[in-house]
């Protein structure tokens, strides 16, 4: 590395290193040191790993930063790391897994919380684990600390991932449960008291349903811990996948191991949701294919988007057609890249639309002919009705996000709900990347020209309109999901320019540009950090808590299912896993689905469901904490919190009372006010 860069680097460590401190003797001084001796109580874990945590970056930092003054300590941490040998690696392995367990599978997570303390910890593990890697002299290497910055992001963020895989009963987040019933109704309804010829569908894409559902295909009765840990690799391992199939092995696996590291952890910010990444996986897998096997994959990606959310349904036929035209080996998109820009293009609009709104309908005519049902119905009418009406939902679609539903414009900018803000969560996400790329393009180690710079700034920026548009609908710009389908464009527009020869470019370049080395150290530290910043360790209540409360809940549900419907608004994973047996399902009046309605100011579904508790139709509803509380415009979630009070907790609490809270577990239990019968031990 050289020294300005270096320089500049441990600067900023040493700065961030004295905040962090500041940051523990507050949290100390603010607790009358309990935390101090608690750390003495726990194991005495802590304070040990910290010393020789910190004790090693001293002497890598010294060994580093004024080297030359240093020798002989130098030479020690040299010889230090020659007589590890093989053991490297496992060192390595330690360092990198220490902030995971520390913030993630300790108590400590939820006391240090300072963002500088954790920004030291990150680029401790970055630091030691680059030292490790070093051959020969003990200098500090930015190629490996690159290297060592993916690890240290790509091990925490799969750490985290894990945290929620638990056989914990209860849901473990807003919708966490409700989602994980969702999953289990297209393959598992049995699992449910309800009739087999009634129709149960759930609030939730059928894309996205039949991927995390998988559990329920292959057992009859997953347990909830497995549940959570497919959802746990569906969300990390795709990611990877992504960056692997966009590019090739080139000179060396190394390469190419790290760009799907790095995938995992830029899509992370979002993060970005399963089901675009695999559609996002079927184009970059079909563009080394021969066109007729690359057309189908390209329609299947299209239709597993369209089916996993509308408003990515002509995501592959973009995604496609700027691959072909922005990646043609000649400096000019030719005949034959337009040619199959524009086949591939019409293949991810036929996956998208045409098996959706086309093949069904003539499916249906051809079964109606051959039953002699389909005199006088022409198939052009009939497929045409269908189109129509695809069309129609697109601009519905849109017509609710301008019109039906507030859009919130101040959380592009830093907010209470999302403290960055969108848009700075972009740059900050993108803007490493983008220069990056802009400066490999000006110095020619990426050949761009007009067709092809057009080719990826076209459907990138609708990408960024659509994104941004989704992002100030109420109920949106908590984090950067809504750019989902930017975020993956930038990922190909990567794997474009590294296929072109720009990675060996931009290594070249690296050795000789300070800007160019800082900027790769940014497009990995910053997505590397994101995931540490809000880290906690799982917090359930005692076994005997959850145990208790669950006991309390079967009790109450036994109970009033004598008296009429218990409707399960929310905790419906409860029926799901067999928590609570032998009750009824009552399908309507989900929790996400309510709330959706409330940001919509839907009062026409609201009349029914007032109907419905004003006859007491339902003699038990379970959900979480209710209270007539509204938020000042500015506080976090303040319109979705002030929507859900005045359309659900309002109205609910003119017709019925709380019976039963249970806070540990996020539960409260509400039964009709003028009922004639009592549970519970009431």
């Amino acid at each position: 590395m050289k020294r300005d860069l270096r320089s500049v680097y441990f600067a900023l460590a040493t700065l961030a290193a004295a905040l962090a401190f500041r940051e523990v003797w507050l949290t100390a001084w603010g607790s009358g040191f309990d935390v101090l001796r608690f750390s003495f109580k726990w194991a005495g874990t802590l304070a040990g790993l910290l010393v020789v945590y910190a004790g090693l970056l001293a002497m890598v930092a010294l060994a580093l930063w004024r080297s030359e003054r240093l020798g002989g300590l130098k030479e020690a941490v040299r010889r230090l790391r020659d007589r590890l040998g093989g053991g490297r690696a496992a060192a390595a392995g330690l360092v990198l897994a220490f902030p995971a367990w520390l913030l993630l599978y300790s108590p400590w997570g939820d006391v240090f919380t300072g963002f500088f303390f954790r920004l030291v910890l990150l680029l401790a593990a970055c630091t030691l684990t680059a030292a490790l890697m070093g051959r020969g002299e003990p200098a500090l290497d930015w190629g490996n600390l690159i290297v060592a910055g993916l690890l240290a992001g790509a091990v925490f963020g799969l750490a985290k991932l894990f945290v929620n895989v638990t056989g914990h009963p209860f849901s473990l987040a807003w919708s966490e449960g409700n989602r994980l019933y969702d999953y289990s109704v297209r393959w598992g309804r049995e699992l449910y008291n309800y009739p087999a010829d009634a129709n149960l569908r759930a609030a939730i894409d059928p894309g996205r349903q039949a991927l995390w559902g998988l559990p329920w295909l292959v057992l009859a009765a997953p347990p909830i811990w497995l549940a959570r840990l497919w959802s746990a690799l569906v969300v990390g391992v795709p990611y990877m996948l992504l960056g692997w199939f966009a590019v090739r092995p080139q000179q060396g696996r190394r390469g190419w191991l790290m760009f799907g590291l790095w995938t995992f952890l830029f899509l992370n910010q979002g993060p970005i949701y399963t089901p675009l990444v695999l559609a996002g996986i079927l184009v970059a897998a079909g563009r080394r294919m021969p066109l007729w096997l690359n057309f189908l994959l390209v329609a299947l990606a299209g239709y597993y988007a369209y089916t996993s959310r509308l408003s990515w349904m002509f995501a592959p036929a973009l995604w496609t057609g700027m691959l072909a035209l922005a990646g043609s080996k000649e400096p000019q998109p030719t005949r034959a890249d337009w040619g199959r820009a524009l086949t591939l293009g019409f293949a991810g609009v036929l996956g998208s639309f045409g098996f959706t709104q086309v093949l069904p309908p003539l499916w249906q005519y051809a079964r109606n002919l051959m039953s002699g049902t389909a005199s006088g119905l022409n198939p052009a009418d009939v497929v045409a009705g269908h189109v129509t009406q695809g069309i129609g939902d697109v601009i519905d679609m849109s017509e609710q996000i301008a019109t039906q539903q507030t859009l919130l414009w101040q959380r592009l900018l830093p907010n209470a709900s999302f403290g960055l803000g969108v848009l700075l969560g972009l740059l900050l996400a993108t803007l490493p990347l983008i220069l990056l790329l802009v400066r490999l393009a000006r110095k020619g180690g990426w050949p761009l020209n007009l067709w092809k710079t057009l080719a990826i700034l076209t459907p990138q920026a609708a990408f960024l309109v659509v994104g941004l548009a989704a992002s100030v609908k109420v109920g949106g710009g908590l984090d950067l999901h809504n750019l989902d389908m930017f975020l993956v464009g930038m990922v190909l527009v990567a794997a474009l320019a590294w296929e072109s020869g720009a990675g060996p470019r931009l290594l070249a370049m690296a050795r000789n540009e300070s800007v160019v080395r800082g900027l790769l150290l940014l497009a990995v530290l910053i997505p590397a950090f994101v995931p540490m910043v809000d880290a906690r360790p799982l917090a359930l209540p005692e076994p005997d808590k959850t145990a208790a409360a669950l006991s309390t809940v079967r009790e109450y549900v036994s109970c009033a299912a004598q008296y009429g419907e218990v409707l399960f608004m929310d905790q419906r994973q409860l029926l799901t896993f067999g928590a609570v047996e032998n009750v009824p399902l009552v399908p309507a009046y989900e929790k996400k689905q309510v709330m959706d309605q409330a940001l919509s100011a839907n009062d026409e579904y609201f009349q029914e469901f007032y109907a419905d508790l004003a006859t007491g139709r339902f003699s038990l509803i379970v959900t979480e904490k209710q209270a007539v509380i509204y938020k000042d415009a500015g506080d976090s979630l303040a319109e979705e919190n002030n929507a859900w009070v005045a359309w659900v907790t309002e109205p609910l609490l003119q017709y019925y009372e709380s019976v039963a809270e249970y806070r540990p577990v996020r539960v409260e239990l509400f039964m009709p006010i003028d009922r004639a019968y009592e549970c519970g031990g009431q």
